[in-house]
């Protein structure tokens, strides 16, 4: 398992990129020469999920948004434009990779300056480290595409806990089918991965 005192990713001294590659220590790094690729098209089933999902959500009132492994941020612009930032009380953005966090926050803050976002560095397997969402009612709370996340059945008793009357809550999840396994295999072996290695 990757602690936060073992940072160097499984696989990763072998030249394997392991499926749902970890961002602590150098993973976040490494994860931003791979999307800043032009040719990254991986995690577009996932943006594509949340457009078609946001398409139907409409904001009745100004809420907070909890945000659970952003990763680089790269669905935010998505959810803003639907919420708008006036309906945005705060926008908090909870990775246990302080790394990933700063990358995320480097690269919305500039884009996005009226969202007042907040990271939180947090594990959200252990229900005490997400109890800080309590008190930020009204509430979306987002997990999107994220198996490794969605894997753990602990996480869902965690949010509910956090959850009170008017608060929401948007999962998305890409299928691991027999139809797509390949595709999902040929996704991690794009030019951007495999530079890395050569």
């Amino acid at each position: 398992n990757v602690t936060r005192e073992n940072q160097i990713p499984i696989g990763f001294k072998a030249g394997i990129l392991p499926h749902k590659f970890t961002y602590l220590g150098k993973g976040a790094r490494i994860w931003e020469r791979i999307v800043g690729d032009p040719t990254y098209k991986m995690g577009q089933l996932e943006l594509d999920t949340l457009k078609e999902f946001l398409r139907g959500f409409h904001i009745k009132y100004p809420l907070n948004i909890i945000h659970l492994g952003p990763g680089e941020g790269r669905e935010v612009p998505a959810i803003i434009s639907t919420v708008t930032p006036p309906n945005i009380k705060k926008y908090f953005l909870v990775d246990i990779s302080p790394e990933m966090l700063k990358l995320a926050f480097r690269n919305l803050k500039p884009a996005f300056p009226d969202v007042r976002f907040q990271t939180v560095n947090a594990d959200i397997l252990k229900a005490d480290e997400l109890r800080f969402a309590v008190e930020y009612s009204p509430k979306l709370i987002l997990l999107i595409g994220n198996g490794g996340i969605l894997s753990n059945p602990e996480i869902f008793p965690n949010v509910r806990h956090v959850m009170k009357v008017g608060d929401y809550v948007l999962f998305t999840l890409s299928t691991y089918a027999d139809q797509i396994k390949k595709s999902l295999y040929d996704s991690y072996r794009i030019p951007p991965v495999l530079k890395l290695f050569n």
